[in-house]
């Protein structure tokens, strides 16, 4: 006594199908299509040297800044030396470091754009 066609009824124009009767889904023949999902892509376990040398360079420029925090915070730990050290010479090393930093960054910048692509040539400027 139902007014439309129901689920004992088969498919008609009329009527939305049901998640069980859509998924999975089957091909022409009655088999079911499996998903699989694409495996992930996977780095080399070995990369080229040059690609190694770059991204270790890279490495270090991002430390540069942890390094030289390192080294203005040593000034700090002078106080308790036996003999006090002069400020003189705390702000000689301050500068030093202040001085060493962007010329280490410079370095670095340097070499890693020489490495980073040696058959363009205007990479190496």
């Amino acid at each position: 006594m139902t007014s439309g066609p129901g689920p004992e009824d088969g498919p008609s124009e009329g009527r939305q199908r049901r998640a069980s009767e859509t998924w999975p889904p089957t091909s022409l023949d009655g088999t079911e299509y499996r998903y699989t999902a694409p495996m992930p892509r996977r780095m080399p376990q070995f990369v080229e040297r040059q690609t190694f040398r770059r991204r270790r360079m890279v490495d270090a420029a991002c430390g540069l800044p942890f390094l030289g925090l390192a080294l203005w915070w040593l000034p700090l730990l002078w106080r308790g030396a036996d003999e006090p050290v002069s400020t003189s010479q705390a702000l000689i090393y301050i500068f030093s470091v202040w001085v060493a930093l962007p010329v280490a960054t410079g370095l670095l910048i340097f070499a890693i754009r020489r490495n980073s692509a040696p058959d363009r040539p205007e990479a190496r400027r």
